[in-house]
C-alpha cells in the first residue's frame, strides 16, 4: 500500500512544485508516511546487518566482506533516499500557503521532516559529513519544536511527533538523557492532563503519547537509577 502511495505522493509533489502549490495536511501525511515505510525497508535492513556483523564470530573471511559490501550498498541507498527527500521538502517549503494557521502548521511539519532526515543522515555519515548533517538536524528540531511551543496545543499529533523525534535525536545523537528526558516529560505531562479534559479520539495522538512515556520510563531509569 505505501509503496503505491509513495509513487502517488511523488507525482503529486512533482505537480505541485510546477504550480507552485503546498500539499494540503492530509496530502502532507501521506507524504510523510508513505515515505518512512518506504526508507524503512532500507533502514532498518542496514540496522539488520550491522547487528550481525557485530556479533559475527565465525570468522568467515568472505562471508563479513559480503556483509560490509551490503552495508554500504545500503548506505548509499539511505543517502540517495535522504537527500532525495530534503530536495522534495525544499522545494515544498517554498510553496507554503499564505494563511497564518496553515502557514505555521506547514514550517513546523516540513522543518520536523527535513530535521529526522538529517539525522537519518548522521547515523551513516563519515567524520568529514557528520558535524555538518548534525548542525542541520540539530537547528531544524530546535526550530520546529520552538514554533510548536509558540502555536501548537501539546496534544496535537504534530507537535507529539516533533517531540518525539526530537527527544530521540537528543538522547541517540547528541547523547543528553537529561534534556530528552525534560522535553519529553513536560510534552507527556501537558498533553495527558489536557486529553483527561477532552472528548476526543486521535489513534495517532495515542500512538504517540505511548511512545513518548515508553522512553520516559527508560531514560528515568538511566537518570534517577530507578530499579
Amino acid at each position: 500500500m505505501y509503496d503505491f502511495a509513495f509513487t502517488y505522493t511523488t507525482l503529486l509533489i512533482e505537480q505541485k512544485q510546477k504550480k507552485k502549490e503546498n500539499l494540503d495536511r492530509e496530502e502532507q501525511q501521506l507524504f510523510m508516511k508513505s515515505a518512512k515505510e518506504k526508507f524503512n525497508l532500507f533502514r532498518d535492513g542496514w540496522k539488520n546487518l550491522l547487528d550481525f556483523e557485530q556479533n559475527e564470530t565465525d570468522g568467515n573471511f568472505i562471508k563479513m566482506e559480503k556483509i560490509t559490501q551490503e552495508i554500504s550498498k545500503l548506505e548509499k541507498k539511505i543517502k540517495e533516499f535522504c537527500q532525495q527527500m530534503l530536495k522534495n521538502v525544499d522545494s515544498l517549503e517554498k510553496n507554503v500557503l499564505d494563511i497564518e494557521e496553515e502557514e505555521t502548521y506547514s514550517k513546523i511539519f516540513y522543518l520536523k521532516l527535513k530535521a529526522d532526515y538529517y539525522r537519518y543522515l548522521a547515523e551513516i555519515a563519515n567524520d568529514d559529513e557528520f558535524p555538518v548533517v548534525l548542525k542541520e538536524a540539530k537547528t531544524n528540531y530546535e526550530n520546529a519544536y520552538r514554533l510548536c511551543q509558540d502555536n501548537i496545543v501539546p496534544q496535537d499529533a504534530l507537535y507529539l511527533s516533533v517531540v518525539l523525534n526530537y527527544t530521540v535525536f537528543l538522547y541517540f545523537i547528541l547523547d543528553d538523557t537529561r534534556l530528552a528526558f525534560g522535553i519529553a516529560d513536560e510534552c507527556y505531562k501537558s498533553t495527558i492532563s489536557n486529553l483527561l479534559m477532552s472528548n476526543n479520539k486521535d489513534l495517532d495522538v495515542d500512538v504517540l503519547v505511548k511512545r513518548i512515556e515508553e522512553n520516559l520510563t527508560i531514560w528515568k531509569i538511566e537518570l534517577f537509577d530507578i530499579s
